[in-house]
């Protein structure tokens, strides 16, 4: 059985720099270099930990805001409003998502 590998993408309006593969279980992002997978720039509001991103067994996926005050937004590929998230969410390829506020760092 392959692993399968793990790609993120920023939107083109921020860049469409493309990270990965990542072969782990668990995706960090956030502002501190020292403890996750992606840093972004804490003046963009991004908390030192701010969402990890966990593969399950089926290949699915589960996003989750690390700490209370770290914001995300979720646009799911069927589109409709962005939605807050402060509590776990399975995603599906195609749905995006934000931090910070609706306009910030976007990945697909």
């Amino acid at each position: 059985m392959s692993k399968s590998l793990t790609f993120l993408q920023l939107s083109p309006e921020f860049g469409g720099t493309k990270f990965g593969p990542f072969e782990g279980v668990e995706i960090r992002l956030g502002s501190d270099p020292q403890r996750n997978d992606i840093t972004l720039p804490e003046a963009l509001g991004v908390s030192p930990e701010h969402l990890k991103i966990l593969r399950q067994q089926d290949d699915s996926y589960i996003i989750a805001p690390i700490d209370r005050t770290a914001t995300v937004y979720i646009f799911r590929a069927s589109g409709g409003k962005p939605k807050q998230i402060t509590t776990p969410v399975a995603v599906i390829s195609g749905d995006a998502f934000a931090l910070v506020t609706e306009e910030g760092p976007r990945f697909f």
